[in-house]
This record gives structure tokens, sequence and C-alpha cells, in this order.
């Protein structure tokens, strides 16, 4: 009995789960910046799209852009994005983290977007 509660333990703290989501509140005509990690060097990349079922004028995304961790070349860091309310409703933003020319998804991030 012992054994397998320990490997359970063991599996619970060995899972990482890929896919995470996040609920973000906002007025209308603020923003929120979101803060993801990025390595482009090695292709990697967050790629965003809006849900289908989602209204895209909820918000306005302005991309701010890449910015590493120090100066060295190829040297991860974060790339930001300002979200700004615009209008009442509801929108799911899905991030996609992987290279463009390949289908693997490595991290994905759901973050539901409620104005009000």
């Amino acid at each position: 009995m012992q054994n397998r509660f320990l490997l359970f333990i063991l599996f619970l703290t060995a899972y990482t789960p890929l896919c995470s989501a996040q609920d973000i509140f906002l007025r209308r005509g603020a923003s929120k910046i979101i803060n993801l990690e990025e390595n482009p060097s090695t292709g990697y990349r967050w790629i965003i799209t809006p849900t289908v079922e989602s209204k895209h004028t909820v918000i306005r995304i302005n991309d701010l852009g890449f910015t590493p961790k120090h100066k060295m070349p190829g040297s991860p860091g974060v790339h930001k994005w300002r979200l700004i309310a615009q209008e009442k409703g509801r929108l799911i933003l899905h991030f996609e983290y992987k290279r463009v020319w390949e289908t693997e998804v490595i991290k994905d991030l759901n973050i539901d977007i409620v104005v009000d």
C-alpha cells in the first residue's frame, strides 16, 4: 500500500501540464500587459489565435515585442503584449508556443478575457 502511495506522489510531482488557463477581468478602456517567456533564436515563439466563438472587437492587442534577458545572442527573454479593453464582451485568446513550420505545440495557454 505504501509503495502505491509513493508512486502516486511521485507521479503528481513529475507531472507538469502543458496547458494552462488564466482569467482577466477589465473595465472598458483599461489595459493589461501579458508577459510570456520566449526564445525566438531557437525558432520557438508564441502564436496567438482568438477562439472561434469569441468576438474579436472586445480587445485590441498591441505587440510590444521581445526583450532578451541578457545581451548575449540567442538568449531567451520575454515577449510582451498589451491587451486594451474596447467594448463589453468576452474573448478567449489561445497562445501556442511552437515553431511556425512545425505542428508540435510545446506549451499552450488560454486567456479568458471579460470586459465590463
